[in-house]
């Protein structure tokens, strides 16, 4: 059996809203966060910033890295590109157990195979049938299931073998207050999926789910969105 006490590395933008959460609930649950490497890209930062504004309402507060680390010391390395050999050398020195990604884009395969049991992602979607963009609103416009996968990640994106997957309840909530919520369930299964991984107990894990079912999203038209947010505000 692992020690309960893996190593983790977070690859993340700058302070990104999920990384952040991620990175709050690792802490809270005493696991062993080795660094925080974070891609500064002020551009990309504001498209970000941008919309989560868009889908979490006007009340959203921002919060920043030293909020979540409260004075906390945590080594974090800041990249240019986070498929990089300078990226690469600093994770094989650091050699952890997981890599979490917590709102890092498209990790390339040079990256994903470095960890001793692999990289690991928490997607706001129910893998296989909502892979890709917004697929909360797409639920929400095909009256489907909303929910939060922790998946492994593999060079296809959006796809891996399953950790853990739940459900939302989104009886009697507003667009907003599911948007706002998910993340939180993002957060929550990713941390069941580390404590399952502490334990070694990989029967647990589902195997990639058939892609008979499977179907990527593009971003929703803003058409469509509107409609989500008036039938459910």
């Amino acid at each position: 059996m692992r020690s309960n006490k893996l190593s983790i590395i977070v690859l993340m933008y700058f302070e990104h809203p999920a990384g952040l959460l991620y990175i709050e609930s690792i802490l809270k649950n005493g696991f062993d966060l080795k660094c925080i490497i974070a891609q500064r890209n002020p551009k990309m930062n504001t498209v970000i910033q941008n919309r989560y504004s868009e889908k979490m309402g006007e009340c959203f507060k921002f919060k920043t890295m030293s909020d979540i680390l409260d004075g906390k010391f945590i080594p974090t390395y800041f990249v240019k590109d986070q498929s990089s050999k300078k990226c690469v050398n600093l994770i094989k020195k650091i050699s952890p157990d997981l890599i979490i990604l917590g709102g890092a884009g498209i990790v390339k395969y040079n990256i994903l195979r470095l960890p001793k049991i692999g990289t690991i992602n928490s997607h706001p979607g129910l893998i296989p049938i909502y892979r890709g963009c917004t697929n909360v609103e797409w639920a929400l416009y095909n009256n489907g299931p909303v929910g939060a996968t922790c998946h492994f990640v593999t060079e296809e994106i959006d796809w891996g073998d399953i950790i853990i997957q739940k459900e939302m309840d989104i009886k009697s909530k507003t667009y907003y207050q599911i948007r706002q919520q998910i993340d939180f369930l993002c957060a929550e299964v990713l941390i069941e999926s580390i404590k399952i991984l502490s334990k070694g107990d990989f029967r647990l894990i589902l195997k990639i789910p058939s892609k008979t079912n499977s179907k990527y999203w593009d971003p929703i038209p803003d058409d469509k969105l509107e409609e989500v947010k008036n039938r459910i505000y």
